[in-house]
């Protein structure tokens, strides 16, 4: 009896030992020696230090003691337990799928390995953007000295597809619009209605000005908008010539046509014609100082150049609704009227038929003076001077034939 006391004692000793030396030392947790094979050997600890063997039950009774977590426990051991836990979860996971894409440059593996017609979303469809460009028609447009003519296009020298945008165009209702937006000074004319091709703006633009000399106000600049080929928007320029210029011009108009033409009624068209190109010749002087060349110019303040005389011309012959248009020349850097007389076209130059003196000191003119050498004149007899006369002129018409 007294044997079997003393083993107790021995087994409680050695358990309150170890329970105390895991404490003080932050050794691992029984359970976690359990682990090692090396460490779970049964063994017994006496108060001298002597290792004895123990039996299983006793080892197993020492571990439930130890298990009971204590202030200060070690963390690695939890750390331990815990990943242990963590492995046996991931052992009981689904497999791992290795066809899927792994994680590639950063990206996570969808990104980096969809493929690119999955990754290039369908972006929507933007209306096409309107371009802005600026133009400058100074050489084209009379009332600012410009002589050129502009090519007309013609589907063998535009692009490809422009003829088909032309055969829809509204040439005449764009020139209409244009003209009505112009006489009212918008800052803004719609042309989309019209359907004008970007290659035949341009040419528009020149015949509006240029067969309505009261238009001495709209600059030789503009910019438009485009929608794909189509003009859509034009942006007048409007120079320094105010609204008091414009009635100014109007009542001298007024005025010249009054005075030249008293009985338009009772007047055959060439007799109109004669009577305009007669006023225009006796109450203006050639500008020698070539920077006189609109409507304005000629009528209201008496002096211009040829192109001046020109438009002034056709202002009246406009007013007495006789067609008319105009013709120039490169070579002799001047311009001249057309005009239509009972369904015949001829040329009408009133600059070279007013009569002007080359002094020593400085040119004038004769005031009063008046010639026809060039009124109603056919192609044959304004080319008869040669190289002293009319030549090289851009042929706007058929053709100017004798008058009969």
């Amino acid at each position: 009896m007294k044997k079997g006391s003393k083993r107790l004692r021995q087994i409680l000793a050695a358990a309150v030992a170890v329970i105390l030396l895991g404490s003080s030392m932050n050794v691992p947790s029984a359970r976690s020696f359990a682990k090692e094979p090396s460490e779970t050997k049964d063994a017994d600890l006496t108060a001298n230090g002597e290792s004895k063997d123990i039996s299983a039950e006793e080892v197993k009774k020492e571990e439930v003691k130890t298990e009971e977590k204590m202030p200060g426990e070690d963390p690695e051991g939890q750390a331990e337990t815990e990943s242990g836990k963590e492995e046996e979860a991931a052992d009981q996971a689904e497999p791992v799928d290795e066809t899927q894409p792994k994680e590639q440059d950063g990206l996570p593996a969808k990104e980096a390995q969809e493929p690119e017609a999955e990754t290039l979303e369908e972006q929507p469809v933007e209306e096409e953007q309107m371009v802005e460009e600026t133009v400058d028609l100074s050489d084209y447009i009379f009332q600012y000295g410009g002589l050129r003519v502009m090519d007309e296009p013609t589907p063998a020298n535009v692009q490809e597809g422009r003829s088909a945008d032309r055969a829809a165009a509204d040439i005449e209702g764009a020139k209409s619009a244009l003209l009505q937006g112009l006489n009212a000074r918008q800052e803004s004319i719609s042309l989309a209605a019209y359907k004008i091709p970007e290659a035949d703006l341009k040419g528009l633009i020149v015949d509006v000005l240029n067969a309505n000399p009261r238009l001495f106000y709209v600059g030789a600049t503009y910019s438009y908008y485009l929608d794909g080929d189509v003009v859509t928007e034009i942006k007048p320029v409007y120079n320094s010539y105010t609204a008091a210029n414009v009635q100014a011009y109007d009542a001298a108009l007024d005025k010249a046509f009054r005075e030249a033409v008293p009985n338009a009624s009772g007047m055959s068209q060439a007799e109109v014609a004669r009577a305009c190109h007669d006023y225009l010749a006796q109450h203006m002087y050639y500008d020698f100082t070539y920077s006189k060349s609109n409507a304005y110019n000629a009528l209201v303040e008496g002096t211009a150049v040829c192109q001046g005389y020109s438009l002034a011309y056709g202002a009246m012959l406009q007013k007495a609704g006789i067609a008319f248009d105009y013709t120039t020349s490169e070579a002799m850097n001047h311009m001249w009227n057309y005009v239509q007389i009972d369904g015949a076209w001829y040329h009408v130059d009133v600059t070279w038929d007013d009569p002007t003196v080359q002094e020593v000191k400085a040119p004038s003119d004769r005031k009063g003076s008046v010639q026809h050498r060039y009124f109603l004149n056919s192609d044959k007899k304004i080319g008869s001077e040669g190289d002293r006369g009319h030549r090289g002129w851009e042929i706007g018409r058929a053709s100017c034939r004798e008058r009969v």
